[in-house]
């Protein structure tokens, strides 16, 4: 079966080795964005963050990654728990 071009285009960022043999997989400490490779820099579309945890710090990093990542008009979809509806 033939890779679609969405999922040939999309990185899968993450800390946990356990995706190392997935092609999409690109090792991510979220406390380093800016060891982020210089070829992924406004390199896409759109940026989907699941955080492992949710303070304002991880936030902060996280937003430094997206704005690295994101080509110019990119969308950011972000998660969050029910305790930060307020």
């Amino acid at each position: 079966m033939q890779e679609s071009p969405l999922l040939k285009d999309s990185r899968v960022f993450d800390l946990d080795q356990q995706w190392q043999g997935n092609s999409s997989f690109v090792h991510f400490d979220f406390k380093c964005p800016q060891d982020i490779a210089k070829g992924l820099h406004q390199a896409f579309d759109g940026v989907l963050i699941d955080p492992p945890f949710i303070t304002r710090a991880v936030w902060e990093q996280y937003a430094a990654a997206a704005k690295l990542l994101l080509a110019d008009g990119g969308k950011v979809v972000c998660t969050t728990v029910a305790e930060n509806a307020p």
